[in-house]
């Protein structure tokens, strides 16, 4: 998340801002894991979720870590995403927008910036 990013929306108040950055990031950090290691995807059309299975399927997160932390997958594909797709990510059309509690963005916040480094960490020990 960059300065003027996900935590500057949040900071002024402007939520739905804060998780459509959030979720940026996180495809972002993806995407750019995906093309430095030639791991083929579709970058137009590619979601959360197939990022994350190309992540599962390339090794960056090894095998014998993913059967004992067999709930990381879901984290990674809905912490982050599903709460910007419910909160901030598609208009509400007539009704009114639900109110974004604030201990939800701090904890997209967190979980974003701790899922990203994990990320990048990860890819820098791949060989």
């Amino acid at each position: 998340m960059t300065r003027g990013g996900a935590y500057e929306h949040f900071r002024h108040g402007n939520k739905e801002e804060a998780l459509v950055d959030c979720c940026k990031c996180f495809e972002s950090t993806m995407k750019v894991i995906c093309t430095k290691r030639n791991w083929p995807y579709d970058p137009n059309r590619a979601t959360v979720s197939e990022l994350v299975r190309i992540l599962f399927d390339n090794g960056l997160i090894p095998p014998y870590w993913q059967t004992h932390i067999g709930g990381l997958r879901s984290i990674l594909e809905s912490a982050i995403s599903t709460p910007r797709n419910r909160q901030g990510g598609h208009g509400a059309g007539a009704a009114p927008a639900p109110v974004i509690p604030d201990e939800l963005i701090s904890y997209v916040l967190h979980m974003t910036a701790s899922t990203v480094l994990f990320l990048a960490e990860s890819e820098k020990s791949l060989p």
